[in-house]
């Protein structure tokens, strides 16, 4: 079925271009998670990340991928 155009173009009018310098904090735990991040370039270490097969102490996120799927259930 897939997601209808006007869908889309609203969904890419919130979107935006934000860099972070190396070693920044992008999201600290316990925060709640308003954003979701499309990782374009570089890599992104997660730490205590909740998966389906149980927690996992530390995650590195290569680029292409996105995080912050959360944003979309608040």
């Amino acid at each position: 079925m897939g997601t209808q155009a006007p869908h889309l173009y609203k969904l890419a009018a919130r979107c935006y271009n934000k860099d972070f310098e190396d070693g920044a904090r992008i999201i600290a735990k316990g925060e709640v998670g308003s954003t979701f991040y499309v990782l374009r370039a570089g890599a992104v270490k997660c730490w205590h990340i909740a998966a389906a097969d149980g927690p996992r102490p530390e995650v590195l996120l290569e680029a292409p991928t996105h995080f912050g799927e959360r944003a979309f259930t608040e």
